[in-house]
């Protein structure tokens, strides 16, 4: 389950944020509990499914994913840019091992330092790839791959993380 929303959402200094969240829950955006504590509602699942469908990388990238889940046993992982400075994980295939990564779906991560962010900005070696060490976490390595779309622009990354 997502994390309750923060009641003080970020609002222009003239909005009520208790009217701007009671805008919100009336067209199902937001829904509150009987502690009053706000999560995301209906209609927010209903844009993530309808942004999930605009991206048809997803479905492309699949087979590799399970391919290398199935291969290293380890995470697999596709990652887009999120801005300048992030990235986030769009997808995940977690390792079947009993001690494992996260799952990191969805958190916003920075592109500084990291396999990911180095594959989603084109630094990669000759190989094509980049390894990580303890970059992110002291106990986790991580090989990024960029994937391109048809005018040769990095779309995503492809990696495996793992101990």
């Amino acid at each position: 389950m997502a994390p309750p929303l923060p009641t003080t959402p970020a609002a222009p200094a003239s909005a009520d944020p208790r009217r701007l969240l009671a805008t919100l829950e009336s067209l199902d955006f937001v829904r509150r509990d009987a502690a009053g504590q706000y999560s995301l509602g209906l209609r927010m699942l209903q844009l993530g499914i309808a942004a999930r469908h605009s991206f048809n990388f997803l479905d492309l990238a699949e087979p590799f994913l399970v391919s290398l889940n199935e291969t290293t046993g380890e995470n697999a992982n596709l990652a887009v840019a999120f801005d300048a400075e992030h990235f986030t994980y769009v997808r995940q295939l977690m390792s079947r091992h009993p001690i494992r990564h996260a799952s990191w779906a969805g958190k916003l991560m920075p592109l500084r330092d990291s396999a990911n962010g180095a594959a989603l900005c084109g630094r990669t070696g000759p190989e094509g790839f980049v390894l990580t060490r303890k970059t992110v976490e002291p106990d986790v390595c991580a090989v990024a791959a960029p994937s391109f779309d048809a005018a040769g622009v990095i779309i995503a990354s492809i990696s495996v993380t793992g101990p």
